[in-house]
């Protein structure tokens, strides 16, 4: 079978549709040709420096990534700064890119799933599902642990799952948590906090908490955990090189998909 870029967007998008996608997320190809041959595949959380030039090193045809290189509307593409050289690098190499952001978070599957899949949250149902572009689809999970345990011993738990340096936690360390609300990426706003308290859980588990949130869900009295932005995403690289894997599989193409091998982490703890 002759793989094509327009073949990857479709496997893509049979999975988590472009309309799941939230208003003025930049998902679907952005970069490239739809009948360009694909042979080579890379996978990434986004399209750093590094994806970039590992991209070109691997002769790699298209990157896909959960994160788009951009939001909004873009008026140029020059030289004259780090994204725009990377967009001229793919350019260059005649790799294309696409992305799968918004609508692989709540497409069944994605990036809730794939985060309480990890911790261990079982008898799942959605966290919100009144803000989202499309009926059937939600974000975040809220379940019950599988392993029923203390708020630090599920912080310490979710930190080495998520192999992370560190997780940050709000809350009694002794307090037991039965139920958990799960959200990947930046969802620690009162809004989620307040709608994983309402469903009834013990804690909460989301990414770029703020220090004025934490207070809010102590206030709450619900425990918080902070795995990072990076931390509860990352693991989609796997699901979406599952994804083209199954596809490919089921088609009978050849095909190789492959991660980074460096280290795409900006931020560290010390």
């Amino acid at each position: 079978m002759h793989v094509t870029c327009g073949w990857i967007a479709k496997i893509m998008e049979e999975y988590a549709p472009l309309s799941f996608a939230f208003e003025h997320d930049n998902v679907g190809l952005i970069l490239g040709s739809r009948d360009a041959a694909v042979t080579k595949v890379m996978v990434a959380l986004e399209l750093t420096n590094s994806v970039t030039d590992e991209a070109v090193a691997n002769g790699v045809n298209i990157v896909v990534t959960h994160h788009p290189p951009f939001k909004g509307q873009i008026n140029r593409i020059t030289g004259d700064d780090a994204l725009g050289r990377r967009m001229l690098k793919l350019l260059r190499n005649d790799i294309a890119l696409y992305s799968a952001h918004t609508n692989l978070d709540v497409a069944v599957g994605g990036t809730g799933d794939a985060l309480a899949d990890i911790i261990g949250v079982k008898n799942r149902v959605p966290l919100d599902n009144k803000h989202v572009p499309a009926e059937g689809i939600a974000l975040g999970r809220v379940g019950e642990l599988s392993e029923p345990c203390k708020l630090g011993e599920l912080a310490r738990r979710i930190k080495t799952r998520l192999c992370l340096d560190a997780v940050w936690m709000t809350g009694d360390p002794a307090r037991m948590v039965y139920k958990l609300g799960v959200c990947g990426g930046s969802a620690a706003g009162r809004e989620y906090i307040a709608l994983a308290k309402a469903a009834g859980c013990d804690a909460y588990v989301s990414g770029d908490v703020t220090h004025h949130n934490a207070q809010f869900a102590a206030d709450l009295d619900i425990g918080l955990i902070d795995a990072t932005h990076y931390g509860t995403e990352v693991i989609l690289v796997k699901t979406i090189k599952d994804i083209i894997e199954a596809g490919a599989a089921k088609a009978g193409a050849e095909l190789a998909v492959i991660e980074p091998e460096g280290d795409t982490r900006f931020m560290r703890a010390y």
